[in-house]
């Protein structure tokens, strides 16, 4: 009864408001849709509360951090033989009545893995030793996430890792060489990477060079978005998803969907909420006081935040597409089931935040 009294019901209110203003818009398109992703959430609340009143500590021993990475190698592994091929990407494991999508919860057991490997936090800076270790754990992550190939998945695993160090403490001079060391590889970086992302990024310099290829998701986008105007259209009234015209409507472009029913003050709304989520998360953090539930808290803020800020950066045509889905809202099972794990931990951690 005393780790009830402690549980966090604003973290828990935030996340339940989000999802529902995100589901709106799968009703609006699809009920087989919306019905399917209450399936997902209910399952995905089960083990928020399983992990609620588990202690987080278990996952801090060796044993439980390694036997979690190995399992994400594997499942990167044997999706890159096994998985079933999307338009030219293998990302999945078709089971039938859905499909599993490994990264997303590869990105869950990472945060948990640096936390273990960073922790304890005894001096101002990380030691070299932690900070490379950390770095080539993920670096392999990233490595078979971008071989699936996704690119904008690997970029979240490595952002996840960077904000975790931030946290740990960095050396100035090591975040420097940092810098030039990846001016030095961005053209070899550019070399490498799939015709079809150098035209996501070519299209968000400029859409219109090619507004019926590589830039029309881009522009149908921005028209959904700017459509909905203060108030929006209404419920059930967005034309450019329900005629098709903006695509992956229900993932990838659900928040232009969103925007475009509920308008300005909705999506400042949703925005706000998502917000008010990382605060809960910046404010647990205040009150941890063991190293590995303060570097835990760090990976889930900056899953959140790098996924949130890149979904409605790139509907808003400001940032490029990577096909990064926006937690909570978008369709999905894999996704919103790993988000609420993620949140059941921090749940966890605020739970005990005083032990």
């Amino acid at each position: 009864m005393k780790l009830l009294k402690q549980f966090d019901g604003f973290l828990f209110l935030f996340h339940i408001l989000v999802f529902l203003l995100g589901a709106s818009a799968l009703l609006s398109t699809s009920e087989i849709t919306f019905k399917s992703q209450i399936l997902f959430f209910s399952i995905g609340l089960l083990l928020y509360f399983s992990l609620c009143f588990i202690d987080y500590g278990v996952f801090k021993k060796n044993p439980a951090s390694v036997f979690l990475y190995l399992v994400s190698i594997l499942l990167l592994i044997s999706v890159l033989k096994f998985g079933e091929n999307i338009r030219g990407a293998v990302r999945w494991f078709n089971l039938g009545a859905f499909s599993f999508q490994p990264s997303e919860f590869v990105k869950v057991t990472e945060i948990i893995v640096l936390a273990s490997v960073l922790q304890p936090l005894n001096s101002r800076y990380l030691s070299v030793k932690k900070v490379v270790l950390s770095l080539i754990l993920t670096l392999v992550l990233v490595f078979l996430i971008n071989k699936q190939p996704d690119l904008g998945g690997a970029l979240v695993v490595f952002g996840i890792w960077v904000f975790m160090i931030l946290y740990g403490g960095i050396k100035p001079k090591y975040i420097i060489a940092f810098m030039l060391i990846f001016s030095a590889l961005s053209y070899p970086i550019w070399t490498v990477l799939h015709s079809y992302q150098k035209d996501r990024i070519i299209s968000f310099i400029n859409p219109y060079s090619d507004p019926l290829g590589s830039g029309y998701n881009v522009i149908q986008s921005v028209i959904a978005v700017g459509s909905g105007e203060t108030f929006g259209r209404g419920f059930g009234r967005g034309t450019q998803s329900h005629l098709r015209f903006l695509p992956e409507y229900k993932t990838d472009f659900i928040f232009a969907a969103y925007a475009e029913e509920w308008g300005f003050i909705g999506s400042v709304l949703i925005i706000s909420l998502y917000f008010a989520i990382l605060y809960r998360i910046l404010t647990i953090s205040k009150w941890v006081q063991n190293d590995f539930g303060g570097l835990i808290l760090a990976g889930a803020f900056s899953l959140l935040f790098i996924q949130g800020i890149v979904n409605i950066g790139m509907n808003l045509g400001i940032l490029p597409v990577t096909g990064i889905t926006l937690p909570l809202v978008s369709y999905g099972g894999s996704s919103l089931i790993a988000t609420s794990l993620l949140l059941g931990i921090v749940q966890s951690i605020a739970i005990r935040r005083r032990l």
